[in-house]
């Protein structure tokens, strides 16, 4: 995870309720899923059910330089689906 030109500092594992001490990082990820097409309602219910030692994960940095909070996530579904999609390059 990058801002401010630089890497940022890795947190930890994450679930909704660690999001929630930092918006900035909950905001990303309801960009993301909304970026992706999922409806508002769904999004919200994925996001609620985020545990820090489940899934669906979300994983918690911090910038460097500003301090401000990004996120990634992840879930068994988008883990095949990124497999798949190496798969299918690597057999081009």
């Amino acid at each position: 995870m990058y801002h401010c030109g630089d890497g940022a500092a890795f947190l930890g594992a994450a679930g909704y309720e660690e999001l929630r001490a930092h918006p900035d990082a909950l905001t990303m990820i309801r960009d993301e899923l909304d970026h992706l097409g999922w409806p508002t309602d769904q999004a919200d219910q994925m996001l609620r059910r985020m545990d820090r030692s489940g899934e669906p994960t979300a994983y918690l940095f911090r910038c460097l330089h500003c301090g401000v909070h990004r996120a990634s996530w992840e879930s068994d579904d988008r883990r095949r689906q990124r497999q798949c999609r190496r798969r299918q390059g690597a057999g081009r």
